[in-house]
Formats: C-alpha cells, structure tokens, sequence
C-alpha cells in the first residue's frame, strides 16, 4: 500500500468516514473484516518508514481506541445496538492490531510477521 493511500485510511477511519472500519463499526454495527484488513494495513504501511508524525500517530492511536470502545460496547447487554458478523476470534483481531501499533512505534517489521499469528488474512 502506498503512504498517501494509507494516510487517507486512517484520517478516514480518525474522523469516521463512511467506508472506513471504524464507520462499519460505529454507524452501521457491522464487523468489516475487509475494512479491518484495509485498516490494519495502512498502520503497517509506515512501520520502518520516515513518513510518521504527530499528527498520523495521534490518529491512529484514537481510532484504535475508537475501535476498542466500539467492541466492547458490543459487550454491553444494556447498549440497544447489535453488531452484525462480529467475529468469535475477536481477540486475535485486537491482538494484529497491537501487533501492528508496537511495529509502528518500535519500526520492528518483525512483529509484522503473519506466520506468528493465529489469524490469517
């Protein structure tokens, strides 16, 4: 994925757009596992890279958080909402997704390695 490509995904799913993971989540209550896959790629993108700043970071970082409070609400037997092809193996999902935020903040590509992973895409 390029870096303006993969800069456009996370200022989408930052401010959720529609289309983005986060949007899925969030206004339609559905688990995009290919806007995951789109998400998750666009962190990956900048691991090892001189692209990142600030300002790329702080988003990221806040649609992660976004999309954690948007999973555990799915939880929450008094939320009205109920997210549709909301995966069992959700863990393995969060855990890509710290797998990749850690690559990003450390450059370490290693961490990025799918054969260390029980989820595949």
């Amino acid at each position: 994925m390029k870096i303006k490509n993969a800069r456009k995904i996370i200022l989408d799913n930052y401010n959720c757009n529609e289309n983005s993971f986060v949007y899925f989540l969030h206004e339609e209550c559905y688990f995009s596992i290919e806007k995951f896959w789109e998400y998750y790629e666009s962190i990956a993108t900048f691991v090892g890279t001189i692209e990142k700043s600030p300002e790329i970071t702080r988003q990221i970082t806040q649609s992660y958080q976004r999309i954690l409070k948007e999973m555990i609400a799915h939880f929450d037997p008094m939320d009205v909402a109920v997210m549709d092809n909301f995966p069992e193996n959700y863990p393995d999902y969060i855990e890509r997704i710290d797998f990749a935020l850690l690559a990003y903040y450390t450059d370490n590509l290693d961490l990025l390695d799918n054969e260390k992973f029980e989820l595949q895409k």
